[in-house]
């Protein structure tokens, strides 16, 4: 939490009563920090409070430091349950700033995200949009304008408003103009295979998919989320269930999860058939399975055996019960993955003596922590955390975590993202690492983010 100090003072308050106040405004400026941290956000509200109403008989109205107090107690509200009033207290933390700033000021472009963002928390819809609208307004028309930052800032305003089910034709075509801006934004400067690129063809695919005689446009938009491996399972599929529900099963082929390198968590040891076994005989089974949104596996089928008739594929389908993977995240939903595949092998050669085995890669603590600030960009890399005694080629990803946040570079373990007000305090997340041959390493980052700063004049 921002600890702010009056710089204009009413001339009327005398030095010791002054004096007082300055005490007792840190007091309670350390007391919201401490209850931020611990996501205590009843001692948290009552604090901001209490702040605000000091610094008032302290500043002068039109000092920055009141519009900013009085939009961080808003702030705590919406942590503390009460949405409806932090809406109101933050529309009069904005009025406050364009007092200062002026209406058309790009400066408050961060001001009314934080009220829009609360707005669509308590379902106002509408007016979220309308401010939303103005924000990426102002912030377009800036001096020192940037796309990428601008289309991140889009898209996270897009998949907030695309929860708005009941939107009218008008307001969902601004709500889609939104995303497609962003995506067009992806498309130029970072390709069509980049992760955010992808990830935001999805989720208008999605949007589209939802909307009255669009789902052939939301069709076209899975397909480009096909291009990046991070997306290409759920995109496909999307694209697997639509075709099979019109019947065109050609298709529904074609998109199925069947190449998906979507891989376990923990993999249990199968049965041996004890007349393979006693025959030395060796095999392979492949499962078709659906993964569900708790990780466990449903919808099992032996869809490859060989050599047949030596009991693989029954044991193989005993095991795959208890294979365990990460759920898969959309938009911070955990959601089924059908289709996709696992192999078990079944050998009887044991390694040489003399070979040393590979060791599996893993993490130099247990749990990592870091800082971030609303509206600014967070950029990170993992792979220090990380250590393999082979040497071997290490990759990462993303299993669970805020949605603000992005694995951009899986070999070099590059996490980036700007949190938003509805991020502020602790904010975990799971990662994994492998060398390919083992199984994944998992670690829990806890990223805890702070009010943004308000510039001082």
């Amino acid at each position: 939490m921002i600890l702010c100090f009056p710089l204009e003072i009413y001339s009327g308050t005398d030095d010791k009563n002054r004096s007082e106040k300055l005490l007792q405004f840190k007091i309670e400026q350390k007391c919201v920090h401490n209850a931020v941290n611990r996501q205590k956000w009843a001692i948290a509200l009552d604090c901001s409070k209490k702040s605000l109403a000091i610094a008032e008989s302290l500043f002068k109205s039109s000092h920055p430091n009141i519009a900013t107090l009085t939009r961080d107690y808003g702030l705590m509200l919406v942590k503390a349950g009460q949405p409806r009033k932090s809406i109101e207290i933050l529309q009069k933390a904005v009025s406050k700033f364009e007092a200062i700033y002026g209406k058309e000021s790009p400066k408050l472009s961060e001001h009314l995200i934080a009220l829009g963002d609360v707005m669509t928390t308590s379902g106002v819809m509408r007016e979220a949009m309308s401010v939303y609208s103005k924000a990426l307004r102002l912030i377009k028309e800036s001096d020192d304008f940037e796309a990428l930052p601008y289309a991140d800032t889009a898209a996270t305003l897009f998949r907030r408003l695309a929860q708005w089910r009941g939107a009218k034709i008008s307001n969902a075509n601004v709500i889609e103009n939104i995303g497609k801006e962003a995506h067009e934004i992806f498309l130029s400067h970072l390709g069509k295979k980049d992760l955010k690129t992808a990830h935001l063809a999805f989720d208008i695919g999605k949007f589209l998919f939802r909307r009255t005689g669009r789902r052939l446009e939301g069709i076209e938009f899975f397909k480009k989320g096909l291009l990046n491996k991070e997306i290409n399972p759920y995109a496909r599929a999307f694209l697997f269930k639509t075709y099979a529900e019109q019947g065109k099963l050609k298709l529904a082929e074609k998109y199925s999860n069947r190449e998906s390198s979507f891989r376990p968590i923990y993999v249990p040891i199968p049965r041996y058939p004890k007349r393979a076994q006693r025959f030395a005989k060796e095999g392979f089974a492949v499962i078709e399975l659906t993964v569900t949104n708790t990780g466990a596996t449903k919808d099992l089928l032996v869809v490859d055996e060989n050599p047949k008739n030596w009991g693989f594929g029954d044991a193989a389908l005993e095991a795959a019960k208890d294979l365990k993977y990460s759920p898969k995240s959309i938009n911070g939903i955990a959601t089924e993955v059908p289709h996709v595949l696992y192999k078990f092998t079944f050998l009887m050669s044991k390694p040489r003596s003399d070979e040393k085995p590979n060791s599996p890669p893993f993490w130099k603590q247990k749990n990592l922590r870091r800082k971030a600030q609303v509206n600014k960009k967070f950029i990170w890399h993992l792979n220090w955390a990380a250590k393999d005694s082979d040497n071997d080629k290490l990759s990462y990803r993303i299993v669970s975590g805020p949605r603000w946040l992005y694995m951009t570079n899986a070999k070099r373990a590059k996490i980036e993202g700007i949190p938003t007000t509805q991020d502020i305090g602790k904010n975990k997340f799971v990662a994994t690492v492998t060398d390919g041959i083992h199984e994944e390493a998992l670690v829990t980052l806890e990223i805890l983010v702070s009010p943004a700063v308000p510039p001082q004049n």
